[in-house]
């Protein structure tokens, strides 16, 4: 492994959420492999204290802050799903807000970590605008509007990596209020196809993401699915000023809980050439056509992967009313 001393000595990392005792050990193992004696903080909750001060003594974790876990609302009572957005909020503000190295890479405590070129990564895809103070993020969930879903404002929420100040700046913002999580039980919904069952005004990063552009620029979000064409032309300029969006490959970087993630749930997020092209760098003819396909080869099979998901459930359905009627 190289190492990139000079550089990592200006290098924090924070480690946020919940702290898993598998899934945490696996990165912070990870991270010791990949990094050249990194400062490392964990910033988690007090209930998982035991398993934080275990870890911390394993791998000489420099600092531990714990914070009452602030709780997450069901967003889609129909799947169970939690919204984690202010615990991520709060624990990425207690975690970070003390940094003194000029960089910092936020992110949760599950991912694995194959090399640690971000700030390399940072300076070479942030060269073409004026703006030097953006944030790295990765392209999984960082919809493409134009050819994905129509979300806007809508970057990956699983790592932040930049300067410190930026980083700090990005965080700082409200929480979101209880409310919001059930808010369609009381508000028309403008869809159900995407995350079905889904309550909540906003997604997680949305949230995050609009919130600390709107500090900066003048712009319109009122809901997770707002969506129109002008406001689309002002996200897809206001993205590249404020982001560096790339692939996990290119990151090196992977979900361990998640695990491998298939490419074709891949077709609605930006990919590498549509943000090379959105912050202006040259981009061949031929790339954007094989960008094209391959777009259109996966959302393919995403609709029949779809197809097959609602086959399997008809046929349970089915199987399963076949044995009530028999064993009445």
């Amino acid at each position: 492994m190289h190492f990139n001393t000079k550089l990592e000595k200006n290098m924090s990392i924070v480690l946020t959420g919940r702290i898993d005792e598998k899934y945490t050990r696996q990165c912070l193992l990870s991270i010791q492999r990949s990094f050249f004696n990194p400062k490392v903080i964990i910033s988690g909750w007090e209930s998982d204290e035991k398993i934080i001060s275990q870890l911390a003594k394993e791998f000489g974790v420099q600092e531990c802050i714990l914070t009452p876990d602030p709780g997450s609302p069901l967003r889609n009572p129909k799947a169970s799903k939690p919204h984690n957005v202010n615990r991520i909020i709060i624990s990425s503000q207690n975690g970070i807000r003390g940094i003194k190295t000029k960089y910092v890479l936020r992110c949760r405590a599950d991912l694995n970590f194959k090399h640690s070129n971000f700030i390399e990564l940072l300076e070479k895809f942030a060269s073409k605008t004026l703006n030097t103070k953006k944030i790295l993020a990765s392209n999984i969930t960082t919809v493409d509007a134009r050819n994905g879903y129509k979300m806007l404002y809508h970057v990956n929420d699983w790592i932040h990596f930049g300067e410190t100040k930026a980083v700090i700046d990005f965080f700082n913002i409200p929480l979101m209020p209880d409310y919001f999580c059930d808010w369609y039980n009381r508000h028309p919904k403008p869809e159900d196809s995407h995350d079905a069952g889904n309550l909540s005004r906003f997604m997680v990063e949305d949230w995050l993401t609009f919130n600390y552009i709107s500090k900066k620029e003048k712009i319109k979000h009122e809901f997770y699915w707002d969506f129109n064409k002008t406001e689309l032309a002002k996200w897809e300029k206001l993205l590249p000023k404020y982001f560096v969006v790339l692939p996990n490959n290119i990151l090196g970087i992977s979900n361990l809980k998640i695990g491998k993630i298939r490419t074709f749930h891949m077709w609605p997020y930006l990919s590498l050439t549509r943000y090379l092209r959105l912050a202006n760098f040259d981009v061949s003819t031929t790339d954007i056509l094989i960008d094209y396909f391959i777009r259109i080869f996966r959302k393919t099979l995403f609709l029949i992967w779809k197809l097959k998901e609602a086959i399997i459930i008809l046929l349970r359905s089915v199987v399963k009313n076949l044995y009530k009627k028999r064993d009445g």
